[in-house]
């Protein structure tokens, strides 16, 4: 995080943490092999519209990881608060958790349709991608888009906010859950 560049120029800091941070972690996913909800949500579909999964396949996968990554996502935050000791950080992954839980639900839900319809082009473009290289390049581009402009994702806001509410802002775990999550989560469903 770098609070004078969000401050002094947010399009630029929300540029460099989509062209990198974000895109490293869906990377690092779709290279090892691990789960990611939003992910899911495109692969599950598929298996279930070519009938290769059934309805509770897609039940039991989507529960358990979203239950995983939340928990994940959660102890992430934690260490990074536990590991933070600069006031500056503090108030900007503060200011970020609570922006994100000031949108109406139908802001959100839209968001959230729109950032995963971006994922799962970055999922898709991966898993045609023979090469590393190639995988990452198809993760690249659509993950820095949704990043850039603001889209949201059920699985980053999982510890962008939890991160945020550590660090002191005033966010109830209710906010969180019912004001973020389930329009964003929903969202990112439709997606």
């Amino acid at each position: 995080h770098s609070p004078q560049l969000m401050a002094s120029n947010p399009g630029l800091g929300n540029l460099l943490k989509g062209a990198i941070g974000l895109p490293f972690g869906l990377a690092m996913v779709t290279l090892t092999g691990a789960e990611l909800f939003t992910g899911n949500v495109f692969v599950m579909v598929s298996g279930l519209a070519s009938k290769k999964i059934t309805t509770k396949d897609v039940a039991t996968n989507w529960t358990l990881s979203f239950l995983g990554n939340l928990i994940g996502s959660v102890f992430i935050a934690y260490m990074c608060s536990y590991t933070n000791t600069t006031a500056s950080i503090a108030a900007s992954v503060s200011a970020l958790a609570a922006a994100k839980c000031s949108m109406c639900f139908g802001v959100l839900f839209a968001k959230g349709v729109m950032c995963n319809w971006l994922v799962c082009i970055a999922v898709w473009c991966a898993m045609a991608a023979q090469s590393v290289p190639g995988k990452i390049l198809g993760i690249m581009i659509p993950i820095t888009t949704f990043a850039t402009v603001g889209f949201e994702h059920s699985v980053a806001n999982m510890f962008l906010i939890p991160q945020g509410m550590l660090a002191g802002a005033a966010v109830t775990t209710k906010q969180f859950l019912v004001g973020n999550l389930l329009p964003v989560t929903l969202g990112n469903i439709v997606g």
